[in-house]
């Protein structure tokens, strides 16, 4: 499969979400993952990801996470093929090739929001449905999350909701009008959240 990654030579090790590298065997490791809000990032162990760039096959050893949205290659991939970034070009040379980069916008302020499990939602009823929000680069926010409105499946909607930053216990309020049961699948895209904002009531004073 096609996919992109990011390249930060800020970070010590390359990252690969779980989904990413499939069943492939996991050797523990005692590494520790944070984000720049302080918040840790899950570790389930270290494997060997094969990919190619432009036609030339490549392998770095990643640390893999389901926090994480997409890979995050770091100074260890740099090294391994002694990389010169012409930031004035955006070009980045891996072993001779050289590869043209694209500058993404920024996307600190916005969090993808994927079902954790797969859910039954009973015809008529509410519900709520677990959920998870990887993070797509390591400066996200520390704050609380409000996800978008939306219509997941004709008849079956999600609300707007609070999220903590800290997805573990997270969930989103379904209502099934359709009519019939419907399922929500483990890592069906919801929607995205972005940070949110509590207002506290105003007080009037009198002059």
């Amino acid at each position: 499969m096609k996919a992109q990654a990011l390249i930060d030579s800020g970070c010590d090790k390359s990252v690969a979400p779980q989904r990413m590298v499939g069943q492939a065997v996991l050797k523990p490791t005692k590494m520790e993952l944070f984000a720049a809000n302080g918040s840790r990032i899950n570790v389930l162990g270290t494997t060997r990801l094969y990919f190619k760039v432009q036609g030339m096959p490549l392998w770095v050893d990643v640390l893999v996470s389901p926090d994480i949205d997409e890979c995050m290659f770091g100074y260890d991939l740099l090294v391994q093929y002694r990389c010169q970034w012409m930031f004035e070009k955006a070009t980045l040379i891996i072993n001779g090739l050289a590869v043209k980069l694209k500058n993404r916008p920024a996307r600190v302020s916005v969090r993808r929001v994927y079902a954790r499990e797969t859910t039954v939602l009973p015809s008529n009823m509410q519900i709520n449905v677990p959920i998870r929000m990887p993070i797509a680069n390591w400066h996200v926010p520390w704050c609380d999350w409000v996800t978008e409105p939306r219509e997941i499946k004709p008849g079956v909607y999600a609300a707007s909701t609070m999220l903590p930053g800290v997805d573990t216990f997270a969930a989103i309020r379904f209502i099934n009008l359709s009519g019939q049961d419907q399922i929500v699948h483990r890592d069906t895209f919801l929607g995205k959240a972005v940070p949110g904002q509590v207002m506290g009531s105003r007080q009037n004073k009198a002059v």
